[in-house]
């Protein structure tokens, strides 16, 4: 890939998933580190975005963040091929596989451990709410305590609050109906205009109910006029009573939104901490509710900023005397500006919580895992069934020989040690294409002496083995072989049966069943 102009670094690189460097630029035929940087590139297929574009003639479309890890299966069989990269280096001035080397060694780190990943922006918009939430709860309170004092004054029979409570029922039944009576007039005197029919029944039912809540309310004050003192102190109660209850019932839901607002910031920082990997995973999902917020934020900001300067037109008028008088909108100016604040503020803080509300929500479930399984691909789950099968045959081996030797599955430190009297690898012969376990007895410069699952022993040449770089014990593809000239092939294990390997040409997309054997019984002879 070519490098941006402003390259980031830290985290910044890598929850971008930047590297600065292609598979393209690795050429095998083109370096001394031929295994080293074979499996650096096995490394770069395990990610099934990679995998993906591959299978589908894309390859050409593999994006730098494609090459990170996005579930924790991916990230171990990356970590272990990369230790095998490392491994079997065989020139360390090969600055540019040196260099991806590491960078691949710190992205899968990364990958490892968990990541903060909160946006102090969203944490401020619900600390808002919060303090707005505070406001109102405190408002409640207050309207609690009122309501909760006249009560009391009622109940003791004061004859000041029960005589308030009748005045202002009687006001405002008068001020009700003084205003549906002029609703009333208007309806009425529309109706005689209006000849549909279906619009006139509206108007009629309309004319109808603004009757009748005249009629209630006058009712209510010839009640109230004509009560007597323990009338109108039971009355002034259940008044009283009835609104102490709903302030209660607000003031409850006001304390229980406020104290859920607070929460909910410890919440999403702890749900915000995914491991490297989940990043990479819904980095795509990340980077769309990122604009999201940022572009909602913007507006938000826009509002204040045109709140802010917002102007003022006065008139200035000078009369035939030389007096002037000046005419202002200041009020309509003050108006429109705090409709834009309160806009701006509502925008701020739905932006905020509903944005934190997905991020912990889904946090919580993808990084602490609650639904079982969720972080398991499918892709990954058959990447990893020949690790599986492998371990299974480990298993069965080691009850046959006993201790199964250190460079299978453990990867060795130097590529030498591979020819080391002991070890047991799998082998390819190029003359009769069969694959062994086989167990190296003796190694000159040149020559191997092994034994194979029958007993058979044999000195081949160093050349004539095919390694399999371990595919068998990660369970990864593509792996490859040798052949006569030195050119190296590319291919994928489509199946893995008893005694074949079904596998398929990178190059020339050609399909080969190989045949192989499992080790029934090796055993080192004592000198």
């Amino acid at each position: 890939m070519a490098k941006q102009d402003k390259v980031p670094t830290g985290k910044k690189a890598k929850k971008m998933g930047y590297t600065s460097f292609s598979q393209d630029e690795f050429d095998l035929s083109d370096t001394s580190n031929v295994i080293a940087t074979e499996y650096f590139l096995q490394m770069l297929q395990v990610p099934q975005k990679v995998r993906r574009k591959v299978s589908k003639g894309k390859a050409h479309k593999i994006k730098a963040h494609d090459y990170y890890p996005t579930t924790l299966e991916e990230t171990e069989l990356m970590n272990n091929l990369l230790y095998k990269a490392y491994s079997t280096v065989t020139d360390t001035s090969d600055e540019n596989l040196m260099n991806a080397l590491n960078e691949m060694s710190e992205i899968i780190e990364w990958s490892k451990v968990r990541q903060w990943n909160y946006n102090w922006g969203l944490i401020a918009g619900v600390i808002l709410l919060i303090c707005i939430l505070w406001i109102s709860t405190g408002s409640e309170k207050k309207n609690v305590d009122q309501y909760k004092a006249g009560l009391e004054l009622v109940k003791k029979g004061d004859e000041a609050t029960i005589n308030k409570y009748k005045r202002t029922q009687i006001h405002s039944d008068s001020i009700n109906i003084v205003n549906d009576t002029k609703t009333l007039n208007n309806l009425k005197s529309s109706l005689d205009t209006i000849t549909d029919k279906s619009k006139r029944k509206l108007y009629i039912t309309d004319i109808n109910k603004y009757e009748k809540n005249i009629e209630i309310r006058e009712a209510k004050i010839v009640k109230y006029k004509g009560a007597n003192d323990k009338e109108l102190q039971k009355m002034a109660e259940n008044y009283y009573r009835k609104f102490l209850k709903q302030a209660k019932g607000s003031h409850r839901k006001m304390l229980v939104w406020t104290i859920l607002s607070i929460l909910l910031i410890p919440l999403y920082v702890i749900a915000e901490r995914p491991y490297g990997y989940m990043i990479s995973k819904y980095r795509t999902e990340s980077k769309i509710l990122e604009w999201i917020r940022k572009i909602l934020f913007w507006l938000a900001g826009s509002m204040v900023g045109l709140a802010a300067v917002l102007p003022v037109t006065e008139t200035v008028t000078t009369w035939s005397d030389g007096s002037k008088t000046t005419d202002s909108d200041s009020n309509a100016a003050v108006f429109f500006k705090l409709v834009l604040l309160m806009f701006a503020v509502m925008l701020f803080i739905f932006t905020s919580v509903a944005i934190m509300l997905y991020a912990t929500i889904t946090g919580l479930i993808r990084n602490y895992n609650l639904i079982p399984n969720l972080n398991k691909s499918e892709d990954a789950e058959q990447l990893l069934e020949s690790v599986n099968t492998f371990s299974e045959e480990k298993k069965r081996l080691d009850s046959i020989v006993g201790t199964f030797p250190d460079s299978m599955p453990s990867p060795v430190p130097a590529i030498e040690q591979r020819y080391t009297p002991g070890h047991c690898v799998w082998a390819r012969l190029r003359n009769d294409g069969q694959m062994f376990f086989a167990l190296i007895l003796e190694t000159t410069d040149t020559t191997v002496r092994v034994r194979y699952y029958d007993n058979k022993e044999k000195e081949i040449s160093k050349d004539d083995i095919l390694y399999l770089f371990e595919i068998l014990e990660t369970g990864m593809t593509p792996y490859g072989k040798w052949d006569g000239n030195g050119l190296f092939y590319q291919c994928d294990i489509l199946e893995m049966n008893k005694f074949t390997l079904k596998v398929k040409y990178t190059s020339d997309n050609v399909e080969e069943e190989l045949p192989y054997m499992r080790l029934e019984f090796i055993e080192q002879k004592k000198k």
